[in-house]
């Protein structure tokens, strides 16, 4: 961790508790901050972190960024609650329209409990009104509602430290405010899926069910990968090898494109899974 831990302080909800059902008829269980936000300025990422509870409950939810606007990272979790994951999908202010929580891991965290982890490009984004609740179906017994309340100090500092973290890449910090292009992978949409992502390896030491990946690559002018990192993941080192080396083999890119219109070194990232058929 490059700076100490510091606290956004928590700022006021904008509604009350209220009782909510979920789409199976079922009242939602919701819980209310027990602590303020904090953000984690980590070596190659930045979290912002709470813990919400009620009379009974405690959930605690971690929201991880890896490069600046990009998408986020989801743990959550629950000590003494069941885990049971299936098709797990989250919601912003309204269970009326959920999101799919995409490629999932089954975690568990040492006195903080159990639950998943999940990388969504969307994050907290797309909405016309401000997000006060992120509420989660299919991975607990019942669907879990927390009031995180605005993020109007909380999200700016999490971008500020997301910014922070490029200039240790390489890269020209100022060039990348007025990018005209963004590193993009001269592939078919799938390519990951079929030769990086997907099912397990063959070569590798089958030490798990599954891996999970944040990977992010330098990309140079002429298109070519020259530094693969995992910035964060779960899986043994013979993986994380396995999967830098195909994708600075393989991977191909229209590279990013200055102000002028040029080519300028950049990066590239992506979430790679693997799980044994």
């Amino acid at each position: 961790m490059r700076l100490a831990a510091l606290l956004v302080a928590a700022v006021a909800l904008t509604w009350t508790s209220a009782s909510v059902s979920a789409q199976d008829g079922r009242e939602a269980l919701t819980l209310s901050p027990d602590s303020d936000w904090t953000l984690n300025y980590d070596d190659d990422s930045c979290a912002l972190s709470r813990d919400f509870t009620n009379a009974t409950d405690r959930v605690s939810l971690e929201i991880r960024q890896f490069e600046p606007s990009g998408g986020l990272r989801f743990v959550i979790v629950s000590e003494g609650r069941e885990v049971s994951p299936f098709n797990p999908r989250y919601f912003l202010n309204s269970v009326a329209e959920t999101r799919s929580a995409g490629t999932f891991l089954p975690i568990q965290i040492a006195e903080r409990g159990s639950g998943i982890v999940f990388y969504s490009e969307s994050g907290l984004g797309q909405q016309s009104d401000p997000v006060t609740s992120v509420g989660f179906t299919g991975i607990f017994e019942e669907t879990v509602i927390l009031e995180i309340g605005r993020m109007d100090e909380a999200l700016p500092a999490l971008e500020r430290c997301t910014n922070e973290l490029i200039s240790h890449w390489g890269i020209d910090v100022e060039a990348h405010h007025s990018l005209t292009r963004r590193p993009h992978l001269n592939r078919i949409s799938d390519w990951i899926e079929r030769e990086v992502s997907g099912a397990w390896p063959s070569p590798i030491s089958r030490t798990g069910d599954e891996s999970f990946f944040n990977v992010r690559l330098i990309v140079e002018t002429h298109g070519r990968a020259s530094e693969c990192h995992i910035q964060a993941g779960m899986g043994s080192q013979e993986l994380r090898d396995w999967t830098c080396a195909r994708l600075t083999r393989l991977a191909r890119f229209d590279p990013a494109l200055d102000a002028s219109g040029d080519p300028i070194r950049s990066y590239w990232t992506t979430v790679v899974s693997h799980q044994l058929n």
